[in-house]
């Protein structure tokens, strides 16, 4: 079963709780590197999320942007463990410009390796069965684990083409 990809926390923590709801053992790897801010074709990845993250946190209270940092390390390096062993992806994604850019950084990553990529490109819009449609305005973490059913997002799963 491939590694499922999200470039959002709270997404993350639904997704594992989907997984234990269902008895399903699956790797979620996060990559929340909020690629919507600053440039994300520089060489060091970290280093300029961590300004970033410097820059944010100036005004946040509780908030430890070393902690943030050693997370994005230890996930960065874990997804380099991973395509090295082969391992195959599954990229969840919307339209929003976090996961957006992060989708695109990281079909960039993998455009020179041979791992197997899938993708669910999650739309922010769904009709509803009683004529209504449902907006998620916060993107993937504005969804619930009923609305991963209901919506059949499982489905939406399509390999991604080589090349990248």
């Amino acid at each position: 079963m491939p590694v499922d990809v999200t470039f959002d926390d709270t997404f993350s923590g639904l997704l594992r709780y989907y997984y234990r709801k269902k008895h399903v053992k699956q790797r979620i790897l996060t990559l929340p590197l909020s690629l919507d801010f600053g440039n994300i074709k520089t060489a060091n990845i970290v280093r300029t999320r961590a300004s970033f993250l410097e820059e944010l946190s100036r005004n946040t209270h509780g908030y430890s942007v070393k902690e943030e940092i050693q997370k994005i390390r230890d996930n960065l390096s874990f997804l380099e463990v991973l395509i090295e062993s082969g391992t195959s992806f599954r990229i969840w994604w919307t339209n929003k410009a976090a996961d957006y850019c992060g989708f695109i950084w990281l079909c960039d990553r993998l455009k020179t390796v041979e791992n197997e990529v899938e993708q669910i490109k999650v739309p922010t819009l769904f009709p509803r069965e009683n004529q209504t449609l449902l907006e998620i305005n916060e993107g993937l973490s504005g969804l619930s684990c009923d609305l991963i059913d209901e919506f059949k997002l499982f489905e939406r799963q399509q390999k991604h083409p080589a090349g990248l």
